[in-house]
C-alpha cells in the first residue's frame, strides 16, 4: 500500500523548511514550498527543488505519493533538509558546471555533501523535533 502525504504532513514539511531556510542563513533567497512533484513522477522521490542561483530563487516541493516509505515527521524533517541544503550548495553546483565536469559527477559530489551533513544531523537528534 502506498503511502501519501497529508495536509498535516505537509504543513510540519513547510514550516521545517522554512526552519532550515534560516538554519542554512538562506536568507536572501525566495523560496516557494509545494506539495506535489512538478520535475519526478509521484511515486519516485519524496521530494524536489529547483534553485537560480544568480536570481537566489527557487522551490522546494513535497511528494505527494512515497510509495513504500513510510511517512514520519523525523523522515518529512529530512526531505526538509535535504531540499534547503540544495540552496546552500547551489553556488558550488553553478561553478562546477562552468568547468569541465559532467553534470552527473557535480550532482553526485553534490548529494554526497549533503548526506554526509543529513548523516551529522541524524546523529545529533535534529530530524523529527516539533515544527
Amino acid at each position: 500500500m502506498p503511502y501519501k502525504t497529508t495536509k498535516a504532513n505537509f504543513a510540519y514539511f513547510k514550516a521545517r523548511a522554512e526552519y532550515w531556510q534560516q538554519e542554512l542563513g538562506l536568507y536572501d533567497w525566495h523560496i516557494g514550498v509545494f506539495h506535489g512533484l512538478e520535475t519526478f513522477p509521484e511515486g519516485t522521490s519524496l521530494g524536489e527543488y529547483s534553485a537560480n542561483w544568480q536570481s537566489h530563487s527557487g522551490y522546494v516541493a513535497l511528494a505527494k505519493d512515497w510509495g513504500k516509505d513510510e511517512i514520519t515527521q523525523a523522515m518529512l524533517d529530512e526531505v526538509a533538509f535535504h531540499e534547503m541544503f540544495h540552496f546552500a550548495n547551489s553556488r558550488m553546483i553553478f561553478l562546477a558546471e562552468e568547468r569541465c565536469s559532467s553534470t552527473f559527477d557535480i550532482e553526485e559530489e553534490g548529494h554526497a555533501l549533503i548526506r554526509r551533513m543529513e548523516n551529522l544531523m541524524r546523529r545529533r537528534g535534529e530530524f523529527g523535533v516539533p515544527a
